[in-house]
């Protein structure tokens, strides 16, 4: 745990936590080379109900070489089916990222 020097936690208020979060990433969006914004994605036959979703601003465009793209990231879920709750996963998108497509490795993983 880190201390300041006057004792305190720098968690010891929850929403300085949540204040300086915030923060960070809206500095990494602003200097990003692709952009995001947030928004919230809502369904209700899932657990959470709502969930904070990053949209690229900048989508991928089909046969380009290179260009943004969606970082995925795993989220632990519950799904109604029917009348029953089940435990899944569910990708959402957290950031956006510049690639470079690699030519050859496209080529080795797509069917001819």
């Amino acid at each position: 745990m880190c201390l300041r020097s006057n004792g305190e936690s720098p968690c010891a208020n929850g929403r300085l936590t949540i204040d300086n979060l915030t923060q960070t990433m809206d500095n990494l969006q602003e200097r990003a080379s692709c952009t995001w914004n947030y928004a919230i994605k809502h369904d209700p036959s899932r657990l959470p109900v709502q969930l904070i979703e990053a949209c690229c601003v900048c989508p991928p465009t089909a046969g380009q070489s290179s260009g943004c793209e969606s970082i995925l990231y795993p989220v632990p879920v519950k799904r109604l089916r029917g009348d029953v709750w089940i435990d899944t996963w569910d990708m959402v998108t957290v950031g956006c990222t510049y690639v470079e497509n690699d030519q050859s490795y496209t080529e080795m993983y797509t069917d001819h």
